[in-house]
C-alpha cells in the first residue's frame, strides 16, 4: 500500500491498485500516522526520480529486456539474468537498478517496484 502510495501520492489510487481499496480506506489514517512519525522502513519511503545521470549499460539492458505482461516475479528475476549475460553480480543490478529509479542503493522489492509503476512507463522513461 505504501509502495502504491510513494509512486503516486494518492491513496485512493494505492488501494485500487494493490487491489484491496476496502484494507486501505480502513488503514489510510494510520498508515499516514506511521508515515508522519517516520515509522515507516527507509526502503518504503522513496520517490520515482528517473536519475538520468546515474544510467548505466546494465540499467539500460535490463530496461530493454522488460516485456509488457511481465509479472513482478519475473521482472525481479530479469535482474539474475541481466547479471549473467553481462559478467556482473545480481547486487550490483539491483543497485544501479535503484539508484537510477529512486536515487537510492536500495528499496523495496525491484519486480514489485517496476510492476507498481509500470513496465511500460519505466521504458518509456529510459526511452527504451
Amino acid at each position: 500500500m505504501v509502495l502504491y502510495y510513494n509512486i503516486y501520492g494518492d491513496w485512493e489510487k494505492a488501494g485500487e491498485l494493490s487491489g484491496d481499496a476496502e484494507g486501505v480506506k480502513m488503514l489510510e489514517p494510520y498508515l499516514k500516522a506511521w508515515i508522519l512519525k517516520g515509522l515507516v522502513p527507509d526502503k518504503y519511503m522513496f520517490k520515482v526520480v528517473y536519475n538520468v545521470a546515474v544510467v548505466t549499460p546494465v540499467v539500460q539492458k535490463y530496461v530493454e529486456a522488460l516485456k509488457p505482461g511481465m509479472s513482478a516475479e519475473d521482472i525481479h528475476n530479469l535482474a539474475f539474468t541481466v547479471a549473467k549475460e553481462n559478467g556482473v553480480e545480481a547486487k550490483e543490478v539491483f543497485k544501479q537498478m535503484y539508484q537510477w529509479l529512486i536515487d537510492a542503493n536500495m528499496g523495496p522489492r525491484l519486480g514489485k517496484l517496476i510492476y507498481a509503476i509500470g513496465a511500460d512507463k519505466v521504458k518509456k522513461a529510459l526511452g527504451a
